[in-house]
């Protein structure tokens, strides 16, 4: 999150005001998450660059709890939660579990593994079953 939402509700401030801020945050989110390069010079102490986000998703522990912003970095930078790595880590996700490169899988595996526990018949005594 970022306070740009905060100024654009204040009373009187027309709904159209919203318009080039979420179709900035949409393009920044979508790159940010992209496999680019774009560092943005001295642009990255204030917007979020896909570099300073790779960071954040990361594999490797020294990197974790790090870079947490999804359109301004600057909040990273006043509360000391900045990486000082400035290049893109070697592997990203989780450790111990390796995403299928397969798009079709990488929407399938989740919802396969929710209901694991259930076809195994491993679901916590809490759950309701009908």
């Amino acid at each position: 999150g970022d306070s740009i939402p905060l100024i654009l509700s204040l009373p009187g401030a027309p709904t159209i005001a919203w318009c080039p801020y979420r179709l900035f945050s949409t393009f920044q989110g979508a790159a940010s998450h992209a496999e680019l390069h774009w560092k943005l010079g001295p642009a990255r102490y204030l917007l979020v660059s896909p570099v300073f986000h790779s960071i954040h998703h990361s594999t490797d522990r020294a990197s974790f709890d790090r870079n947490f912003g999804q359109v301004l970095s600057v909040w990273d930078y006043l509360f000391g939660t900045d990486s000082s790595l400035q290049e893109r880590p070697a592997r990203t996700g989780i450790a111990d579990d390796p995403l299928p490169e397969n798009i079709a899988l990488q929407v399938v595996l989740p919802v396969a593994e929710l209901f694991a526990p259930f076809r195994r018949g491993q679901a916590s005594s809490g759950d309701v079953r009908g």
